[in-house]
């Protein structure tokens, strides 16, 4: 078994050390003291700010030598906002060279070395990386291109991490929301559109998702509207963990920045603009009158979830990025 981080209440410390001893009797195991490392990410407890930090600096470096990025040369983003990754020998004719059977298997080790940090603790590159994922089985020169765009863009922000804790006393209540988006028919071969979501808890980003929406929405009240259920599942989660370790249950905000999105919520909404919208969605309208979750806007330029949805410029990049990640 892999190391594990076992958290108990102080009050609670002698019933551990009983329940660790009583495992020991049927297994091996070694208590290594206070976590400083766990699943290649470094672990930094500030007792005095209250606050915990999860940095995988070490993980990037490594990953940066094992694919021996001798290019000095920085990206600003991960993802080029004007990329053609869709272009492929199956739909593309011209000016499209598939990858050796070397460059492939190359391919596909550091895609899946960055979709573990971008899993972990770099929602920064979860776009991108979701994006060369779909291509493992039949990648170009340009989608290994694109791949090693990221590293030069980790190569610039090796530092950047998750701090947990800085909000935690300004909340008297357990507090969970979520930010959702889409972009409309982003993928252009076959139309999809692609569903972003940030889940933060007590204001500490706790979860994200960045994946193609499995039907096509005719509309982007409709693309929003999909999107807006993925959050709603991922918020009704959490609130059932809430209730079980706080034993409170807070009503779920989802922060939408489509005003048609959120009139599909409601019940009384005309029946000829969501009648075709899988009944699998409209699950939300009855979570709204149970009062779990509540709808709210919010304007597109304070949309978290917008780094999720497509590639973005510099400085729109950088502004919500900085409001996810931190500096050590």
């Amino acid at each position: 078994m892999d190391d594990t981080i076992i958290a108990f209440h102080k009050e609670d410390k002698d019933e551990w050390f009983q329940d660790k001893k009583s495992i020991g009797k049927t297994f091996s195991i070694k208590d290594m003291g206070e976590c400083n490392w766990i699943l290649n990410m470094k672990v930094i407890r500030n007792r005095v700010q209250r606050t915990i930090t999860l940095s995988q600096q070490a993980y990037v470096e490594r990953i940066l030598k094992q694919f021996a990025l001798h290019d000095n040369r920085t990206v600003h983003t991960p993802m080029d906002s004007n990329h053609l990754l869709w272009k492929t020998m199956d739909n593309y004719k011209y000016d499209v060279i598939p990858l050796t059977k070397e460059e492939n298997e190359l391919y596909r080790s550091l895609v899946g070395a960055l979709l573990y940090l971008a899993n972990t603790t770099r929602i920064d590159i979860t776009y991108a990386v979701g994006q060369l994922c779909r291509y493992t089985s039949k990648a170009c020169v340009h989608h290994i291109a694109a791949a090693k765009r990221v590293l030069k863009y980790l190569k610039d922000t090796p530092d950047l991490c998750m701090i947990f804790g800085q909000n935690g006393s300004t909340f008297t209540v357990p507090k969970i929301e979520a930010y959702c988006d889409s972009d409309w028919a982003g993928d252009k071969v076959d139309g999809k559109s692609t569903t972003g979501c940030v889940i933060r808890f007590n204001g500490d980003v706790m979860n994200w998702l960045s994946k193609k929406q499995t039907s096509v929405a005719m509309s982007t009240a409709e693309a929003e509207y999909i999107a807006a259920g993925e959050a709603v599942k991922e918020l009704l989660w959490y609130r059932s963990w809430i209730s079980e370790v706080f034993h409170e249950s807070p009503i779920g905000i989802v922060h939408c920045d489509n005003t048609a999105a959120i009139s599909l919520t409601d019940n009384d909404t005309i029946h000829d603009r969501s009648k075709h919208i899988r009944l699998r969605y409209h699950f939300i309208r009855d979570e709204i009158s149970k009062k779990h979750i509540s709808i709210r806007w919010i304007k597109t330029i304070k949309q978290q979830a917008d780094i999720l949805t497509k590639p973005l410029e510099g400085a729109q990049f950088t502004r919500i990025r900085d409001k996810l990640l931190s500096l050590p």
